[in-house]
């Protein structure tokens, strides 16, 4: 896991520079084709003919943020990571490509509020808060989704690159905590929230940790110790700590919930009042983790929104050799999408049937 870093505004990584190939003859005139998807969900994507590498950027889903009842932030989701790559691919070959959805931001009322729901794909909800006899609970934000694309099938274990979502904010019993922000996606691995500010009666709950390329992150444990976060498990981030049932001490402020990833991040952990004293404000869940094949350039100021995926490539600079496609088998039998008409210029558009919504 790595050090939590502070909300940023969102940068986009600009594509690398390809490594030298024996080029095909292009068509005259024929342009590098761009193809953005930012509707979370999921599609298939069919290669066209002759392409036979695409450059891709990949950015997952921010994570929810938590604001006071004057809508001002006073604790911040974390970013997605993106993830910029150079993928092989073959003509006719049927891609999934699945965009992140952010995680649902809580603004606090004069009544209870309910955590926010996950983002698509693998962001977690946050926190609802135990709470007790006549206590008003703020529910802790929702993680941020992570984005992929997937060869082969549809399956998490199909995926080839992969760019985590953001950790959600924990919640705040009063304006004048810090609720716990969110870790941001990994870059690759995921970072850690931060813990709640501390209130006049003792601990805040505690930050989840960010997920790794090789498990998910732990939860963090509520102002009492007595609980934790769900942790990250593979492609979903851990459910954001709602407290103990503890007549001495309610639980008011939920966790944040774990971004999507790789491997989620962990969910943050709650926070209570005891004896009338608000004990602090909730932790802030991990980030998700990253991946990608060698070369990927990874980066965790992805989207402070909703994740999307960005596809190009260019017929100028396929390698030699790369042909028309062969049809791929559709599970109910007979063959994928016909090949598709050129464009203006020469260029093949992009195929893209709609498989699920987020």
């Amino acid at each position: 896991m790595s050090t939590f870093r502070p909300h940023r505004t969102a940068l986009l990584a600009a594509l690398g520079t390809a490594p030298l190939l024996l080029l095909a003859a292009a068509p005259a005139g024929a342009d590098p084709v761009t193809q953005e998807f930012s509707v979370p969900g999921a599609l298939d994507f069919t290669v066209p003919d002759e392409v036979c590498a695409i450059d891709v950027v990949v950015i997952g889903g921010a994570g929810g943020s938590f604001a006071d009842e004057e809508g001002t932030f006073i604790g911040f989701g974390g970013t997605g990571a993106s993830a910029t790559a150079s993928l092989a691919v073959t003509p006719g070959e049927l891609l999934v490509v699945v965009v992140g959805g952010a995680g649902e931001s809580v603004v606090d009322g004069e009544g209870s509020e309910p955590a926010g729901s996950g983002g698509f794909n693998g962001g977690a909800v946050g926190g609802t808060p135990v709470g007790g006899d006549g206590e008003e609970t703020s529910g802790g934000a929702g993680g941020g989704g992570a984005s992929d694309i997937r060869r082969g099938g549809s399956a998490l274990d199909n995926r080839v690159i992969v760019a985590g979502g953001g950790g959600g904010a924990g919640a705040a019993p009063d304006p004048d905590f810090d609720s716990g922000a969110g870790g941001n996606g990994g870059e690759p691995d995921g970072y850690d929230g931060e813990n709640g500010s501390n209130g006049q009666g003792g601990t805040a709950g505690h930050f989840g940790a960010g997920g790794t390329t090789a498990a998910g992150g732990a939860g963090g444990s509520d102002s009492e110790g007595g609980s934790e976060g769900g942790a990250g498990v593979l492609g979903v981030g851990g459910a954001g700590n709602g407290g103990t049932e503890l007549e001495t001490l309610p639980y008011i402020a939920g966790g944040g919930g774990g971004g999507g990833g790789l491997f989620g991040g962990g969910g943050g952990g709650a926070a209570g009042t005891r004896d009338g004293v608000d004990q602090g404000a909730a932790g802030g869940a991990g980030g998700g983790s990253s991946f990608g094949p060698a070369g990927t350039i990874f980066n965790d100021e992805g989207t402070d929104g909703d994740g999307r995926i960005r596809i190009t490539y260019d017929l100028a600079t396929q390698p030699a050799g790369c042909g028309t496609s062969t049809p791929t088998p559709t599970p109910g039998g007979g063959t994928s999408t016909p090949k598709p008409t050129p464009a203006a210029g020469g260029a093949v558009p992009v195929v893209a049937t709609p498989r699920f919504a987020g």
